[in-house]
């Protein structure tokens, strides 16, 4: 029969194995989250903070003619960084990047030049999301590089979204019109988001279509196409004197677009 003091020794035997079994696990867990933080500094340090703004200055050099440094210079010094260090970099971006180096742009012509572009473009705005959560993991990001981020990553978005509704005169004249373009706006975070829901909003169509009736309609790109067109809009406004300019290249992509996807 087991007495009142054998269960004191059973109970106090099974409470400081399990407070041992939780001091261990605590001390595992916080070893872990040292060892994530140590690879995170590495990580940023070495891939991200070397070319952090080098990815910033290629994005204006490609949207500012005369633009002291040349963007295929300062690509070319991305691209060697990154092969150098892509080790510490996401898998999703390692993939991108891997895609991007093993296709094969013949620049001969002036469509596959402006599709190398957009692809360039894409590689670093996907470098500078993963900037941003990095460092705000870090806690190093200050407000300042963060608006900066914002502002060139709604160039990069709003580029993607007319190269996604088959307007490239657009794409090509929001590169090169990109300054302009940020100076319509304030809050560029939130135009990065509003960019990036409509996105996910057309391939969410697109998908849907796809399915339904096996191909892709013009309506799928009816938000997107009205908000490019709003862009526009504004940006007449403010700059009247490229109407013609950017009204010829919306009504070229929204003609290309109703050729492919009646």
């Amino acid at each position: 029969m087991i007495t009142g003091t054998d269960w004191a020794i059973v109970v106090g035997f099974f409470v400081t194995a399990i407070s041992g079994v939780i001091v261990q696990l605590a001390s595992h867990y916080l070893t872990k989250i040292r060892e994530e933080k140590k690879y995170q500094k590495e990580c940023y340090q070495t891939l991200f903070s070397p070319i952090v703004f080098k990815v910033i200055k290629y994005i204006q050099a490609e949207n500012v003619r005369g633009f002291k440094e040349k963007p295929d210079k300062l690509f070319k010094e991305i691209i060697d960084h990154l092969g150098l260090n892509i080790k510490y970099a996401a898998p999703r971006f390692v993939m991108k990047y891997e895609n991007f180096r093993h296709v094969d742009f013949k620049l001969d012509s002036h469509e596959m030049k402006d599709y190398y572009i957009s692809e360039r473009i894409k590689l670093c705005e996907e470098f500078l999301l993963d900037y941003l959560q990095i460092s705000n993991k870090l806690e190093v990001l200050t407000p300042d590089v963060k608006r900066l981020i914002d502002m060139n990553l709604m160039i990069c978005k709003l580029h993607d979204l007319a190269w996604c509704c088959y307007c490239y005169e657009i794409a090509t004249l929001v590169l090169e019109r990109g300054i302009f373009i940020q100076n319509l706006f304030t809050n560029y975070n939130y135009q990065v988001q509003e960019i990036e829901e409509i996105i996910k909003e057309l391939n969410n169509n697109i998908e849907y279509s796809q399915k339904q009736i096996g191909c892709i309609q013009f309506h799928c790109f009816q938000n997107a196409i009205e908000y490019i067109e709003n862009i526009c809009k504004t940006f007449i406004n403010k700059y009247p004197q490229e109407e013609s300019t950017f009204q010829s290249a919306l009504n070229n992509g929204i003609a290309h677009l109703k050729e492919k996807h009646k």
